[in-house]
């Protein structure tokens, strides 16, 4: 069995320091994140889906067998 370790979503501000250098662009995060950890849940997806466009751009610049899962609309299991 295997354990993935991750975070619902990569773009916390007040990482910066801790898990991101300081200053760090909020565009390069995704990066740095990927370098550290294994999966991700876009936490993003609950509240607006994400354009097609953005799905296309998180594929490319992650790693490959890099783990992202989705959380479900808020629509889907709040309503």
């Amino acid at each position: 069995m295997s354990v993935l370790l991750g975070t619902s979503g990569w773009s916390c501000a007040h990482w910066d320091g801790v898990l991101y250098p300081p200053g760090m662009r909020p565009g390069d995060r995704l990066a740095c994140y990927v370098a550290e950890l294994a999966p991700v849940e876009l936490n993003a997806s609950h509240y607006r889906w994400p354009r097609d466009a953005s799905f296309a751009s998180w594929r490319r610049r992650l790693a490959e067998g890099f783990v992202m899962t989705v959380k479900a609309p808020r629509g889907l299991t709040h309503a």
